[in-house]
């Protein structure tokens, strides 16, 4: 689509606020950095049941998620415990792991499902990927399929843009009409490879009637609500870049200015979304347009001097480090930009349409404040 047809879409845009009607909700990654805010936030926005999936034994997963809860939002989630069950299964089995009764007693239940579980992990074997991240996002298709209201939500990437073979001496814009990136490249890391081919089968749903939307998000942060990043925080491939740069002294020039989505800010967004009866089929694209310059903030929030640097001097500074786990973690989280940055800098995302929808929907993304990475730089 050319990109002024795009804006005149845009301007043109009207919404039918009209709600789903909607009883219970089947949730997986819950226990996950975005699964659980997407949870808090339902059980803020919305009245609707839950039904929490998860891979584990019962008591290991409830444990597991009311202490996440917990740790991000400093209340207990048995004051939601009216509305919320856990239900353990294997997503990566066909019938999920049930008896076929249990299966169709899930079918007639359930309304709609939010997928956000997923291996988020940017290294690691195809196999694992394809099967955590492919092939359960097409069990639980089969699930949507069968129920009445046929309605599925799957939780991308916006990686699956920026990982782009553009021909050479061409600039692309991807906006939301843009529901099959036929730009993508196949030398792609594993997770941005596993979301892009569940995207593909999502597509694949809605034309056997599945109600199926794709949210492709951008890169999760903190929250806004204690700043709090994941538990896990040396696995968060953004958390790793900075602290790569705060101890080893420098920044690349061509990555100072980041995206920085707050994670209960995504999450707020996906459920405003999801509630809406009749929106167009095309895919969401969620990420913050408020772009951040991340050298000036943490200057104002650490006692770290930073360096600016060309890209490909950063990883030579990085390689001086020899076996140093961090330095390793940075150079592998920065191998899209130094694989072909210079590429990747003429591939762009527009969220206008996303964005347009939400400001009706009374929704407007945060500036990043120095304050939001204390957490981040402390840890």
């Amino acid at each position: 689509m050319d990109y002024q047809d795009y804006l005149a879409k845009v301007d043109k845009l009207r919404l039918q606020l009209e709600k789903k009607a909607i009883n219970t909700v089947l949730l997986t990654g819950a226990t996950g950095h975005l699964g659980c805010h997407v949870l808090y936030q339902l059980m803020q926005q919305t009245t609707y049941n839950i039904i929490v999936f998860v891979r584990n034994d019962f008591q290991t997963s409830r444990n597991k998620l009311f202490n996440l809860f917990e740790y991000y939002f400093d209340q207990k989630l048995d004051n939601y415990l009216e509305r919320i069950s856990i239900m353990c299964g294997e997503l990566e089995k066909t019938g999920l792991g049930f008896s076929v009764d249990k299966y169709n007693m899930l079918v007639l239940q359930i309304d709609s499902i939010i997928h956000c579980a997923a291996v988020v992990k940017h290294y690691g074997g195809e196999s694992e990927f394809y099967l955590a991240n492919v092939i359960t996002t097409k069990n639980l298709l089969d699930l949507a399929l069968q129920t009445q209201t046929k309605d599925f939500h799957y939780i991308s990437t916006i990686g699956v843009l920026w990982d782009s073979d553009i021909p050479e001496n061409e600039d692309y814009i991807f906006t939301e009409f843009d529901v099959c990136n036929r730009y993508f490249s196949k030398d792609s890391n594993v997770y941005t490879k596993s979301k892009y081919l569940g995207e593909q089968e999502v597509l694949k749903y809605r034309k056997l009637g599945v109600n199926a939307k794709i949210y492709r998000i951008g890169n999760q942060g903190m929250n806004t609500i204690r700043y709090r990043f994941q538990p896990n925080i040396e696995e968060n491939a953004f958390c790793s870049r900075v602290k790569g740069y705060l101890k080893f002294g420098f920044i690349p020039q061509e990555l100072i200015m980041v995206e920085l989505s707050p994670v209960d800010c995504t999450a707020l967004a996906i459920v405003k979304l999801f509630e809406i009866a009749h929106l167009p089929r095309f895919v969401f694209h969620l990420f913050n347009p408020n772009v951040c310059n991340l050298y000036q903030l943490l200057a104002k929030v650490s006692r770290y001097k930073l360096k600016v640097t060309s890209l490909d001097e950063f990883a030579f500074y990085l390689t001086e480090y020899g076996d140093d786990k961090l330095a390793l973690r940075c150079l592998l989280h920065h191998q899209v930009w130094l694989n072909g940055y210079s590429k990747f800098s003429r591939v762009e995302s527009s969220g206008l349409l996303t964005n347009s929808i939400l400001k009706e929907l009374n929704f407007t993304w945060p500036l990043i404040t120095n304050e939001m990475l204390h957490v981040l730089i402390n840890y």
